[in-house]
């Protein structure tokens, strides 16, 4: 048996077991004993986003569910299609540079580089333009 979290946005975990040998039919099952159904939600495991529409796709993505392995549970959004969170990513850092050129920034000591730079406030600290594409893009 597996030991499996899955986590919402919010925070809260609901710990569950599945056997070592699921297949589709049995993950839907575990989900929905804990969500009542998979429909309205994402499952979300290393950055992956589970098909559970396609039993093919899913089986070579199930290895990436291991023991003691947090699955995280976003609620869906109407309308859109199956995009991975990888092309999601890929299109941010293609907009990244414009959109930053967009907010409002200030001559400020970066918290980061320490350099007097022209800074973005981010949460209570400020960051100059190239420390937050540098800290964007490790997060990633």
């Amino acid at each position: 048996m597996l030991n499996i979290t899955f986590q919402n946005f919010a925070g809260k975990s609901i710990p569950t077991m599945i056997k070592d040998d699921f297949d589709l039919a049995e993950f839907k099952k575990v989900v929905t004993a804990a969500f009542e159904s998979t429909n309205g939600y994402r499952f979300v495991v290393d950055g992956t986003q589970l098909d559970l529409e396609h039993e093919d796709q899913f089986n070579e993505q199930k290895s990436k569910i291991t023991d003691d392995k947090t699955i995280f549970v976003l609620a869906r959004l109407r309308g859109g299609g199956f995009l991975d969170i990888a092309t999601f990513i890929d299109i941010i850092y293609a907009d990244l540079p414009n959109e930053l050129k967009k907010i409002k920034k200030t001559q400020y000591q970066c918290s980061i580089c320490y350099l007097n730079n022209k800074c973005i406030k981010l949460c209570c600290s400020m960051i100059c333009e190239e420390c937050f594409t540098t800290y964007f893009k490790r997060l990633w």
